[in-house]
């Protein structure tokens, strides 16, 4: 069962399969807030043979995703979002955060200027 954080949160859902044996997983990334400041997120996945949700450890990404950028694409194996990287100091840098069903690690791609 996925965690349910006190107090103001937003979260972001990616849904894919895993690239060999095709299983349905869902990640969840939660955002805990404070008024107007993000911090990295919490990382659960879902997947669907176990029927459970268990939290990822693996690096969290320190990005976020405005609300107007919530949606999401599967290909190759990993969910894709576009994010932005809020601690630059003029301004955002926008990116691609993926995360691989797979070996259930995240990566990022910088986008052209």
């Amino acid at each position: 069962m996925p965690c349910k954080p006190p107090g103001c949160y937003m979260f972001v859902l990616g849904v894919g399969a895993h690239p060999t044996t095709h299983e349905y997983k869902e990640v969840r990334l939660v955002y805990f807030t404070t008024y107007s400041s993000h911090f990295a997120p919490k990382v659960e996945l879902f997947t669907q043979g176990t029927g459970l949700w268990r939290c990822i450890d693996s690096a969290t990404p320190p990005y976020c995703m405005g609300e107007f950028m919530w949606s999401q694409a599967f290909v190759n194996g990993a969910v894709h979002w576009v994010a932005f990287d809020p601690c630059v100091v003029d301004g955002f840098r926008n990116l691609i955060l993926s995360f691989n069903m797979g070996t259930e690690a995240f990566s990022e791609m910088m986008l052209p200027p």
